[in-house]
């Protein structure tokens, strides 16, 4: 960011892809030429730039004026893609709220390097404060915002309070680093005036978007895409990482490393607009939960935490101890035993974790054929309909029975009727999209939750879904089944919509008499 603690600093600035049904046919999906361009030229660009400030052709002078168009060109190509986002009405409207802010922030950001850039290159002057520092600070709080606006999972009151209790916990780490490196030195240079409070202004709004992005790394969001989250993250990570870099830098008087920091930040916008192209190409989307953060960059990011600011502490004690022997072999032993007991209480934490995911899957799953069970359809159905009054969605809801499965039973016996209801849920899950859910609704009764499709694209599934051949070791005869198909009206509830579902269910069947 240009803008500075003193004079220069940069700022912190990410389904439908419809998945192949394999059915004797394959649906194709069709991913926007343009956004695949931007982003294959932007990380090509970027390896150009990479490789080039470890050439024999690296120039200094250039290196700043190349990073700062780069930042300019990256800048409002995201947030021409984060308002793009915003105005496209097949995404949820938290969603688009959210993408609004970051196109803004986005654009504000272009706005403050432009006017950096005419500064320092065409006016040939570096101002303690200018314009361009309104423009840098206003990207955090837009960010913040966006952050913000992103449809989280509801979390209950103990969750919460954790949530509250781990930003606290990475923030104040983080001061404590910002105060070290960054605020000292300027209360040491003496902060006075208009210029010294902006000075400060950007580790605070460093520490306040970190905050955001601790809220964004712990909680669970729903309609957006795992690795779009996980780019946006990686973005003000980067970015926030830079700034500290830079100020470390400043502090210690460190002359060379313009280049590493100037290939950081572009990096840090660059997996922003990674996020914007992904979400873009997201072209519709379920409103389901994501998929969790890896334990790395959530549980375990309270105890790297932890485990910097005490090898903080303990760096700054070390020169002060070493006259005290005693005192220095004391803090030493105790800051041992409390890594023994963080490490104690992670193992712990993991064992925890695991038991309550196996607890999860038998409360949610089937026992038999291992898809979800008719409890956890119940619930996903409900929350389904909510969504489709509230967004008028579309929702299908498909009923299939093997049809003569009693019949079938009898014949070959029960265990190979198990295998004939494990191969059939096994399918259904293989051939539908993951955003759909197949559950077992009791016997030898399916039923399918299809989000986002209409009747007659139900229908279509349901008729894939006959087509398939459905066979067991014991037997070559083919097994039939019935489907029912019902579309979701405003006026519908679960109970309604299923029994249209199996009224139609009983209307596909040849016979009844076996079912």
């Amino acid at each position: 960011m240009r803008g500075s603690y003193t004079i220069r600093q940069r700022p912190g600035s990410l389904y439908n892809f419809a998945r192949m049904m394999k059915m004797g046919a394959s649906l194709k999906i069709e991913v926007g030429k343009v956004p695949n361009g931007v982003l294959f030229a932007s990380t090509l660009a970027l390896l150009l730039f990479g490789v080039w400030i470890i050439s024999p052709f690296y120039d200094p002078k250039l290196v700043d004026p190349i990073s700062s168009l780069g930042l300019i060109v990256i800048s409002l190509i995201t947030a021409g893609f984060g308002f793009n986002i915003a105005s496209n009405k097949t995404f949820f409207l938290p969603v688009r709220r959210a993408w609004t802010f970051f196109a803004i922030g986005s654009l504000s950001g272009a706005i403050a390097e432009t006017i950096w850039f005419y500064y320092y290159y065409i006016l040939v002057t570096n101002p303690s404060i200018s314009v361009a520092d309104l423009f840098y600070l206003l990207t955090f709080p837009l960010i913040l915002l966006g952050i913000l606006s992103l449809p989280y999972a509801s979390l209950n009151r103990e969750q919460r309070l954790l949530l509250n209790v781990d930003m606290v916990i990475v923030v104040l780490v983080a001061a404590l680093f910002l105060w070290h490196f960054v605020l000292v030195d300027l209360i040491k240079q003496g902060v006075r005036g208009l210029p010294g409070l902006v000075s400060i202004a950007y580790p605070i709004a460093d520490l306040v978007i970190l905050s955001g992005l601790v809220s964004l790394l712990q909680q669970t969001i729903r309609g957006i895409g795992r690795m779009i989250v996980l780019f946006f993250a990686l973005g003000i990570g980067l970015s926030i990482l830079a700034d500290i870099l830079f100020a470390a830098y400043k502090t210690f008087n460190v002359s060379e490393g313009s280049a590493p920091l100037d290939l950081l930040w572009l990096v840090s916008r660059w997996a922003i607009l990674v996020a914007a192209i992904w979400q873009t190409n997201q072209t519709k989307v379920e409103e389901k939960q994501s998929e969790s953060f890896s334990p790395l960059l959530r549980t375990n990011l309270l105890y790297i935490a932890v485990l910097l600011g005490m090898g903080l502490a303990f760096f700054e004690l070390e020169s002060v101890l070493q006259s005290n022997l005693n005192l220095y072999g004391t803090l030493f032993g105790a800051f041992g035993i409390t890594v023994l007991v963080l490490v104690r209480q992670y193992i712990f934490l993991q064992d925890n974790r695991r038991l309550h995911e196996e607890l999860e899957h038998l409360a949610t799953s089937d026992p038999l054929t291992g898809i979800a069970n008719r409890r956890f359809f119940e619930e996903t159905l409900a929350r389904e309909i909510k969504r489709a009054q509230r967004y008028q969605r579309q929702l299908s809801l498909l009923m299939i029975d093997i049809d003569n499965f009693k019949n079938y039973n009898d014949q070959h016996g029960h265990p190979m009727g198990d295998k004939l209801l494990q191969d059939c849920a096994h399918l259904f899950r293989a051939l539908l999209r993951d955003s759909d859910l197949v559950a077992r609704y009791g016997g030898d009764e399916f039923v399918v939750i299809l989000p986002e499709i209409s009747v007659e694209q139900g229908k279509f599934v349901a008729d894939k879904l006959r087509k398939i051949k459905i066979g067991t070791l014991a037997s070559e005869e083919e097994i039939a089944i019935s489907i029912g198909c019902a579309a979701f009206q405003q006026d519908m509830t679960a109970a309604s919509l299923l029994e249209l579902a199996d009224q139609d269910l009983y209307r596909q069947k040849p016979d009844t008499a076996g079912r």
